[in-house]
């Protein structure tokens, strides 16, 4: 019996295609439970970065709006919304429940831009309260301080990532 070129090809081609599915089903199917693993192990950097960045953004949404009413004319300065300390509405730290699956420079390096965020949240209390009070040029300086501070504490922010994923990834030999 002899089976046309056509017909072979095409019997090549339906098996090629079958290897080749079945080489794909199988590389997914050891490699999932790797890829869960790399997930598994990096969740703890997730939220302790979801966390700072929270805290973050809202002491930069407070550095706005202390900006914002810095920018109004006029005397006696405007009352400021939601007045009073601000602190409470940062959430509460991640980093003492994941510190011992973080490497010590990357722990020291997130306690340090924590302790930078809280800084920053003190000083724009300080400054908001010091507007109320009518020192305007006082604000103002505080705010250019605030700014200052802000820089360092973001440049430290993405040092600490660097350094924190860095280590992760040499520390579990991936």
């Amino acid at each position: 019996m002899k089976i046309s070129l056509r017909a072979r090809l095409a019997g090549y081609w339906i098996v090629g295609g079958l290897y080749l599915a079945v080489l794909l089903g199988l590389t997914v199917f050891m490699a999932l439970p790797a890829l869960q693993g790399v997930e598994r192990s990096l969740a703890p950097l997730h939220d302790v970065f979801s966390e700072i960045e929270e805290r973050q953004r809202l002491v930069l949404s407070d550095i706005a709006l202390l900006d914002s009413l810095l920018k109004r004319p006029g005397l006696p300065p405007h009352p400021v919304p939601n007045s009073g300390d601000r602190s409470h509405r940062a959430p509460a730290s991640l980093l003492p429940c994941y510190s011992s699956e973080l490497s010590v420079d990357a722990a020291r390096r997130l306690a340090v831009v924590e302790d930078g965020l809280a800084g920053l949240e003190s000083a724009v209390n300080e400054a908001m309260a010091t507007y109320e009070l009518g020192d305007v040029a006082g604000a103002r300086a505080a705010l250019a301080r605030i700014r200052d501070a802000e820089d360092g504490v973001q440049q430290g922010f993405t040092q600490a990532m660097v350094v924190a994923l860095n280590t992760r990834r040499t520390g579990h030999g991936w």
